[in-house]
């Protein structure tokens, strides 16, 4: 890790994150041996084609997904809750960008059912402002996810809860456990948890992928079975390619609603957007490459099934290890030009002095304790 700060990492981060989802975000739903095919080994970013046709964008080269989007609507929360997010803030940044952009592809399956649930129960839109419609509620944002199809909703917009917990994977974990009730349910919620600890983990002063690998693994039995096979596999192997055949061969099995693709690679009908499946990739890709966001990024797009949140996963857990590593200077320059919405240096930087805050306020409460004894 060296001497790279703790803005820098934050930022790298998110950054790495948004690389990995952008690259991916091409081969996503293609099983690996077709993308071997179509492609060959892709090193660097392509724009989206037609099919699989699961979403469907303007194709911009660098254009990231919903995996991004959503986790800057996360930051949002953050910074209108100090740095203390909740699920009602997020409820409140979700209705207004639903409000403006109800047809947007950034909306998925799980995500739009959400939204329904909420415009159905009478939260937003009782008043011309959404945030003062929803101040009048009176029922509990947490009970919104209750019925919810188990995806990677949660989990791939949830690091900034790990940045804001540098250090503490416990705290991180419980934080993203009760943020991701808002979408979530039942074992998307355990896995949210567990990458928001592994973000925590990875952000210690001299944290090793040891560290990440038991953080993640330590939040539930059902993430500790699925995502310790996965690092087993990786550690086995001895670079990406044979990682991701060996992981088909092995360890492909139906999870979840979304599971398809126990196919031979002749078609499009590979995916997989369940946490338990895709978490324990991207686990296995950080072990594979060593941290590096670079090869984090690569590989995971090369993976194919739900590759965006592979990959964008892998990267940003590797980025929050290393900084931004043997990161191409090029790609973060695509990656912003691409998505212009959002500032990801000016994010990041806000979400850091959001994490400096809660950092003083257990300074002054260990100076409590301290007088306390």
């Amino acid at each position: 890790m060296g001497k790279t700060s703790l803005s820098e990492r934050i930022y790298a981060a998110m950054m790495c994150g948004a690389i990995g989802d952008a690259m991916g975000f091409p081969n996503e739903g293609l099983h690996y041996k077709e993308l071997r095919k179509r492609y060959g080994w892709q090193a660097d970013f392509r724009c989206r084609q037609d099919d699989p046709p699961i979403q469907n964008p303007t194709p911009v080269l660098g254009s990231y997904t919903d995996d991004t989007v959503m986790k800057f609507m996360l930051c949002e929360a953050v910074f209108r809750g100090g740095g203390y997010p909740t699920p009602g803030l997020m409820l409140q940044v979700w209705a207004e960008w639903y409000h403006k952009r109800p047809l947007s592809w950034h909306w998925w399956n799980n995500t739009r059912v959400v939204m329904a649930k909420v415009a159905y129960l009478d939260y937003i839109w009782r008043s011309p402002g959404a945030s003062a419609a929803i101040s009048e509620t009176h029922i509990d944002p947490r009970e919104v996810g209750r019925d919810s199809v188990n995806c990677n909703d949660a989990a791939m917009i949830i690091a900034p809860v790990g940045c804001l917990n540098p250090g503490d994977p416990a705290r991180a974990a419980l934080e993203a456990w009760d943020l991701s009730s808002f979408m979530q349910r039942g074992h998307s919620r355990e896995c949210a948890a567990a990458v928001a600890a592994a973000f925590a983990a990875a952000l210690r002063p001299e944290a090793s992928i040891d560290d990440v690998i038991a953080a993640i693994t330590g939040q539930g039995e059902i993430t500790k079975r699925e995502y310790s096979a996965a690092a087993e596999l990786a550690l086995k192997c001895s670079d990406g390619e044979e990682f991701i055949a060996r992981w088909y061969e092995e360890l492909l099995k139906p999870i979840g609603v979304w599971s398809q693709g126990k196919d031979d690679g002749n078609g499009i009908n590979s995916f997989n957007a369940d946490p338990l499946e895709v978490i324990g990739q991207a686990l296995g890709i950080l072990i594979v490459e060593r941290g590096s966001p670079r090869g984090c990024a690569i590989t995971g797009a090369n993976f194919g099934r739900d590759c965006d949140t592979i990959a964008g996963v892998a990267a940003g857990l590797a980025g929050a290890l290393n900084g931004m590593g043997d990161t191409p200077p090029a790609w973060p320059e695509l990656i912003q030009a691409a998505n212009p919405e959002w500032d990801i240096r000016e994010v990041s930087m806000h979400l850091a002095r959001c994490t400096e805050t809660r950092m003083e306020t257990i300074r002054r409460q260990l100076a409590d304790y301290d007088r306390l004894m």
